[in-house]
């Protein structure tokens, strides 16, 4: 049940962030209402070029850009805490919220430019922000497969790497959170004899509606 109710509490308190925060910046509130449009005023409060327009367009780019987003508006409130802005990328939708709520003011870039930050600063949020990105795209919109066994050798061959669409059936939930990022089921150099991940914590297995069914002869990645 929690499940389903998520993508609607995210979807709404972003809508919510962004009301508050329009209003901050002189913009009409109205427009934080409208699916898809809001996005230019947004990038507009943030400084940000046209092109940035496209990057919203552009699937799993947009995973990124919004992500992003986050953080610039983030730095047009001169919320410049490295930790500030990491937990605004792993939780978008309540640092909106907290934004969009708390007393702090918004600096227009264009007449008060955001900080700048040390190298090691810059590269510290790339990495960061590319991991957490990268895990967000990995378990719900694509991920690369290296097929293990000859079951399938008269079509697909032993070690291909496939480019797999989780959205085509739905993704699947995290069902064990403690896990070492950007491996399967098992630790490299490890012959697949240690799991890469905890079962300390176990969800329950949950899977989003996807954009078809499942067919007869559709080549299909299972656990």
């Amino acid at each position: 049940m929690i499940y389903d109710i998520f993508p609607f509490v995210f979807y709404i308190s972003c809508l919510v962030g962004l009301w508050f925060i329009f209003g901050k910046a002189g913009i009409a509130r109205w427009k934080a209402l409208i699916p898809i449009y809001h996005f230019i005023p947004w990038v507009q409060l943030c400084g940000k070029k046209w092109v940035w327009y496209l990057y919203l367009l552009i699937p799993v780019l947009n995973i990124f850009t919004f992500l992003l987003l986050v953080v610039e508006t983030a730095k047009v409130f001169r919320r410049n805490n490295f930790w500030e802005q990491l937990a605004a990328v792993i939780f978008p939708w309540a640092y909106l919220m907290v934004v969009g709520l708390t007393k702090w003011e918004w600096h227009d870039p264009k007449i008060d430019p955001p900080a700048k930050v040390t190298e090691g600063r810059d590269w510290a949020e790339a990495i960061a922000f590319a991991v957490v990105a990268a895990l967000v795209i990995r378990g719900n919109v694509v991920e690369f497969y290296n097929i293990p066994s000859s079951s399938m050798e008269k079509s697909l061959m032993t070690g291909d790497y496939l480019w797999v669409s989780k959205l085509a059936y739905g993704p699947r939930t995290v069902m064990t959170p403690l896990s070492v990022p950007f491996v399967h089921n098992t630790l490299p150099g490890t012959q697949g004899q240690k799991e890469s991940f905890s079962r300390l914590i176990s969800l329950p297995y949950h899977r989003y509606p996807g954009l078809g069914k499942v067919e007869r002869f559709d080549a299909i990645v299972f656990n």
